[in-house]
């Protein structure tokens, strides 16, 4: 980060927190750019809205955790 890196590789620091704390910092949503790596794999590589946009692993965790929020 400190060298003016072109990429940078961040897990999402924030993936557990609770739905009140996640509304007041910022998220893998307000990204550019999201890769998903499964099994040490690239499997989807585009913003947060286009992988919303069609069915993926991206999408599926953002439901489960929507789902997750609305148990509470």
């Amino acid at each position: 980060m400190l060298k003016r890196s072109r990429l940078l590789f961040m897990d999402e620091a924030t993936a557990s927190v609770d739905s009140q704390t996640d509304a007041v910092v910022p998220t893998v949503m307000d990204y550019n750019r999201v890769l998903v790596i499964d099994a040490g794999r690239e499997k989807e590589f585009d913003s947060p809205s286009r992988l919303l946009e069609r069915p993926s692993l991206f999408g599926a965790s953002v439901q489960e955790y929507a789902n997750r929020s609305n148990e509470v």
